[in-house]
């Protein structure tokens, strides 16, 4: 039997599994995982969005740079074409062109219409000396076939807004991708603190806690049962421990008493199979041999070995008179 049985059986049991005030484990590690999942959610949306957004941008940005050649188109109708229809022809087409461009839903769709956006207030100058300027200019000289300086400084005043308004794009777009890098750097931060604390928390409120319940689980199938789990949050891992130790304490008490009533057991079989051997041993003697002083010297040793009486003594009773025979005296005294 185990030696230690007998101290635990005397150790103060543990208290009753208590409920716990705090949110249990599993909500604790489900709100992090789910603050993990909807910031990568977020993340992933908001870049969705701004990637949208940019597309539409980048697409507006080639689309203003088209609108510069296709005034540089203009001006070489006007002096590649020596026929004065197919010049008036290609200068319309050319006119036409620059409309569509400057009209069209992938422009005008990223222009807002605040009034205060400095795209849309570029966008307009464009198009109001696109219709009083440039216009009215190129159909002139596409019937005079002349390029004259004044309109060559129109065309350059024009490639040159257009140049303002294709800046323009790009920096909202640019503040658009500094928006998206701000976005994905705070989302990284905040998911490494969440992972880092969601990590904190299964080493010390899951790892450890089942690690130690492991070690005293193993400890307790050895025998020991004076080994108890450390205290922790009142969550389902720590009713846990204090349901293992409370089961460990009454198994220690179980056990010790056990050890007991088997000692007793044990203790009254060996007493009941000695007393047997003394009776059997006696009537043997007695039955073989005469009542001498030695054969009765014999038995009153055993009894004196099984019993751990110091001394004893036998009384006869017959027709010579009594005589009391003594361990520890002489062979026989006559009463």
């Amino acid at each position: 039997m185990n030696d230690n049985s007998a101290n635990t059986a005397d150790a103060a049991a543990p208290s009753r599994p208590r409920n716990g005030t705090r949110p249990s484990l599993v909500q604790r590690l489900g709100a992090s995982i789910g603050a993990i999942a909807l910031l990568a959610t977020a993340s992933i949306i908001a870049s969705i969005a701004i990637a949208e957004m940019s597309t539409g941008e980048a697409r507006a940005i080639n689309l203003a740079g088209s609108l510069r050649m296709q005034t540089y188109a203009i001006g070489v109708a006007i002096a590649g074409t020596a026929e004065a229809d197919t010049r008036r022809t290609a200068v319309e087409r050319a006119i036409a062109g620059f409309t569509a461009r400057y009209t069209g839903e992938a422009l005008a769709r990223i222009i807002s219409t605040r009034s205060d956006d400095s795209k849309l207030g570029a966008y307009r100058e464009i198009g109001e000396h696109w219709e009083s300027v440039i216009k009215p200019m190129a159909r002139e000289a596409a019937v005079t076939a002349t390029v004259n300086p004044a309109f060559v400084g129109e065309m350059r005043e024009m490639a040159s807004r257009i140049d303002h308004l294709v800046v323009l794009i790009e920096q909202s777009l640019e503040s658009k991708l500094q928006l998206l890098r701000l976005i994905q750097g705070v989302s990284l931060v905040v998911l490494l603190l969440v992972g880092s604390i969601t990590v904190y928390q299964l080493r010390e409120k899951v790892l450890l806690p089942l690690r130690d319940l492991l070690h005293c689980a193993r400890t307790v199938r050895r025998g020991d049962f004076s080994v108890r789990t450390a205290p922790r949050d009142p969550d389902e891992l720590g009713q846990l421990g204090e349901a293992f130790n409370y089961m460990v304490a009454d198994l220690s008490e179980t056990y010790a008493s056990l050890e007991t009533r088997v000692q007793q057991k044990t203790d009254e079989l060996a007493r009941s199979n000695r007393s047997l051997e003394l009776l059997y041993g006696t009537s043997r003697a007695l039955s073989e041999n005469a009542a001498t002083p030695d054969i009765l010297l014999g038995i009153l040793g055993s009894v004196e070995r099984i019993t751990g009486a110091q001394a004893g003594a036998v009384l006869l009773d017959g027709d010579a008179g009594r005589n009391a025979v003594s361990s520890a005296g002489s062979d026989s005294v006559d009463m």
